[in-house]
């Protein structure tokens, strides 16, 4: 174990007492006793309230003062530091290379060993919260981008609802045109297309409360339809006696966009999905 003796001096007693203090203080309580001519006046303990109770047993014929500072909690290692008071019982010996007793070379080691500790813990955390503060910029990156997307598609989805009404007034052409022979009221229903396809411009539906002068009336077909084109004008027969004019218009258009743009039928989906 490090001895380290030398003439009292009450700066040095003082500057061991500082030094328990700031370990302490950084949760690295050391433990201590101290000794008056052989006496131990403070029992082991790392509580440094005690230290100065060495003071009420000096007297003036005290020889003695020694001070053990333990290297951990759980270990008798410990580095003792004795303060004589009489010149001649001194012992604190320099070397010839004037680096000082083995007991003080051992004492200055352990400081250093301790300092490179505590140097390698601040870079340690340090580095720590720089690695931290990138997660965190790189959350909130993250975050916008998501923000975002989010505005992108409500204002993408608020567009699909505005043009839906002119998608609808489009689909309805090609369909109610190839097929006017066949359907009841297709001729008229034709006749609400034409120029269309030249002049490019959206159709406008017949107002509700308007009247109308598009009628679906029952056909005989001049030759006898075959069994699917009879049941495709059952379906018709069916939509007509549970939709009205305006309604059966809307759905010929919705069928003709979506047949020709089969990859916005989910599209669709999705905004009814939504109410």
């Amino acid at each position: 174990m490090p001895q380290i003796e030398e003439k009292f001096d009450q700066d040095r007693v003082d500057g061991l007492k500082r030094y328990l203090q700031r370990e302490a203080s950084k949760n690295r309580k050391k433990d201590f006793e101290i000794v008056v001519d052989g006496f131990k006046v403070v029992s082991r303990t790392n509580n440094v309230d005690e230290f100065d109770e060495y003071e009420q047993e000096l007297r003036n014929d005290t020889s003695s003062l020694s001070i053990l500072i333990y290297d951990g909690p759980t270990t008798n290692r410990n580095t003792k530091h004795s303060f004589y008071f009489n010149d001649e019982r001194t012992t604190n010996r320099k070397a010839v290379n004037g680096l000082g007793s083995l007991g003080e070379i051992d004492h200055l080691v352990q400081m250093r060993i301790d300092e490179n500790n505590r140097d390698h813990m601040v870079a340690k955390l340090r580095e720590d919260l720089e690695r931290t503060q990138d997660e965190l910029d790189q959350a909130l990156e993250y975050n916008e981008t998501l923000e975002q997307t989010v505005n992108t598609l409500k204002s993408k989805k608020l567009s699909d609802n505005n043009n839906l009404g002119d998608l609808l007034n489009a689909f309805i052409g090609s369909i109610v045109k190839s097929n006017a022979s066949k359907l009841p009221g297709g001729e008229m229903l034709a006749g609400l297309f034409a120029g269309a396809e030249t002049e490019k411009q959206p159709i406008e539906l017949p107002q509700e409360g308007e009247p109308s002068k598009v009628t679906f009336k029952k056909q005989k077909p001049a030759d006898e339809p075959d069994e699917m084109t009879q049941n495709r004008m059952a379906l018709i027969a069916d939509l007509q006696k549970k939709l009205n004019e305006l309604q059966m218009v809307g759905l010929f258009s919705i069928i003709e966009h979506l047949t020709t743009k089969p990859e916005q039928i989910q599209t669709v989906i999705e905004i009814l999905n939504d109410k």
